[in-house]
């Protein structure tokens, strides 16, 4: 397994990412009393770069890494792009080309209004046969937050928070999870977020 964790220095939050035996990413962030741990199936792991750009370009921020993402995390190598690409880039892509899929700006959402959102921008598990989703959204402070709720019991877990001051740590260390374990053939997933985002789309 690998982990990868940064501190932040403002909400004094400290958030540490690792990937399972099984190629799922799990988050946790501790040094409160709130539950901040979020789950990532395998399929869903990619959602979590794409929704970081969308967090980007919705507060008008540079996204890291954006000029230098193929040196940074394959040394200048063209990887090998997956067979099964992201079905969220898919619809961002697809949708670019009428209305631009966006995370919703709201301060606490309700579950129902969470789950009118286009489920390809949320993030899926499954444990003891419940089904545990997170749904991004952006609160007024500008901060993505992932509010986890299982959906059979209509319950929420907790809430995952990434300001922009993590987002550099948060998508090196998914992007990195991805390329180091290359499980299920996804290393070349960032590569393929990187290089075919339609960012025109977001420009106003």
């Amino acid at each position: 397994m690998r982990s990868s964790r940064w501190t932040n220095n403002t909400t004094n939050l400290t958030t540490t990412v690792k990937t399972s035996i099984h190629g799922d990413i799990s988050i946790l962030q501790e040094g409160d009393d709130v539950d901040r741990r979020i789950s990532a199936h395998y399929d869903s792991k990619g959602n979590f770069i794409i929704n970081s750009f969308l967090h980007c370009l919705q507060t008008r921020t540079p996204i890291p890494f954006k000029d230098n993402w193929l040196e940074h995390f394959y040394g200048h190598k063209i990887p090998n792009k997956p067979n099964e690409k992201s079905f969220a880039l898919n619809m961002i892509k697809i949708s670019a080309q009428s209305d631009p899929l966006k995370i919703p700006v709201a301060e606490k959402p309700s579950l129902k209004r969470l789950e009118e959102m286009p489920r390809s921008l949320t993030i899926g598990m499954v444990f003891q046969n419940h089904e545990i989703r997170s749904f991004p959204y952006i609160s007024q402070d500008s901060t993505l937050r992932y509010a986890t709720f299982d959906t059979k019991e209509k319950r929420k877990l907790g809430e995952l928070l990434i300001t922009l001051e993590d987002q550099t740590s948060f998508i090196q260390s998914v992007a990195e999870h991805l390329t180091a374990e290359n499980t299920r053939g996804q290393g070349g997933l960032p590569a393929s977020i990187y290089s075919e985002f339609p960012y025109s789309a977001y420009e106003e």
